[in-house]
């Protein structure tokens, strides 16, 4: 099966977007999955899924309960600028 995330032209974004969803298939998965940069859009190319299928505690070990999720998108903390205070 082939999935296809289109391009925002945020490049971290969109390349997040797309690793994630390897990602996903990959944990559900017992075959390969290929990424591929196809210029606007990305191509997830892994097993095809039906709902009835789905074993989502295949999932767990992805989700990390001890993770500090406010912190995750944060480029500058309130840490780092005190250490790099310009004087």
């Amino acid at each position: 099966m082939q999935y296809y995330i289109m391009k925002t032209g945020m490049e971290m974004f969109d390349a997040c977007r797309a690793y994630g969803l390897g990602l996903v298939i990959d944990a559900l998965s017992e075959e390969p999955v290929v990424l591929s940069d196809l210029g606007i859009y990305y191509c997830v190319e892994g097993q095809n899924y039906e709902n009835n299928g789905l074993e989502p505690e295949k999932l767990m070990p992805l989700i990390d309960r001890n993770l500090p999720w406010n912190r995750v998108f944060l480029t500058v903390g309130r840490d780092i600028r005190e250490k790099n205070e310009i004087k």
